[in-house]
């Protein structure tokens, strides 16, 4: 039940601070990259023209293949996923989720303008796009429950400032839990189908059906373990008495 239910209702009580996050960050992605896009001097200062080249033409790629497949997949899931951990973690001063979204976006926003600018366009979205959807998402979704944990502090409702944060909290350890497996699956995607000699479309496919998968989970099968009254922020005694009191 852990897995069946109590993970897609804690992803499904935070879908729409994760929507709302998704659409900030990929706003600040095609903003970062617009402007750097059409500022020329802008890119030159942030990476010369030599560095520039040398990314586009070899690091960029190179970056996927430097490491044996096992090896890479696990550096990038143990990172990945101890950024989404403290992301949650350190949300109650909403600090530094807010700093790994806003970084994450423009750095990405940035790199998408320097492979443009140089034609390598099919390069840099055949090369993220197949581990990048779920990983973002992923990422995206942890910094949006560190914020939520925040807004339970900064506003509690008709519950106590504790009472909030122990709730919250209890269903964010089950989003953790939840970002490491779907991490791991994007990890899995960047170690062994990114740096692969597949099909391009292929690929993408792959990262596509994994995150739709994701949310899939938050919100089909979040909205019907929540029906089923499935909620990870309450502990076993609050549960008993939540009952009692509706019955």
């Amino acid at each position: 039940q852990f897995f069946t239910r109590m993970i897609p209702a804690a992803l499904y009580r935070i879908r729409w601070w994760s929507v709302a996050v998704c659409g900030v960050c990929l706003l600040l992605m095609a903003l970062a990259g617009v402007w750097t896009g059409t500022h020329p001097d802008v890119m030159d200062q942030m990476m010369p023209p030599a560095e520039q080249l040398d990314y586009v033409h070899e690091a960029f790629e190179s970056y996927y293949s430097e490491y044996p497949n096992a090896s890479f997949t696990a550096l990038v899931w143990t990172n990945n996923a101890r950024i989404a951990a403290i992301c949650i973690a350190s949300g109650l001063s909403a600090i530094y989720p807010a700093y790994v979204l806003f970084t994450n976006s423009v750095d990405l926003g940035l790199v998408a303008a320097v492979m443009h600018h140089h034609d390598a366009d099919w390069l840099f979205y055949s090369l993220i796009l197949p581990h990048g959807l779920l990983e973002l998402t992923c990422i995206f979704v942890a910094g949006a429950a560190g914020l939520r944990l925040f807004w339970a502090w900064l506003v509690p409702g008709v519950r106590t400032r504790a009472q909030s944060l122990a709730q919250e909290g209890r269903s964010m350890i089950v989003v953790v839990v939840a970002l490491t497996i779907g991490l791991f699956i994007s990890g899995l995607l960047e170690g062994f189908v990114t740096p692969s000699q597949a099909d391009p479309w292929v690929k993408i496919g792959l990262g596509a059906i994994a995150c739709v998968g994701f949310w899939f989970t938050t919100f089909v099968v979040g909205r019907r373990a929540v029906a089923l009254g499935t909620d990870p922020g309450l502990n076993d005694e609050e549960a008993r008495n939540l009952v009692a009191a509706i019955g």
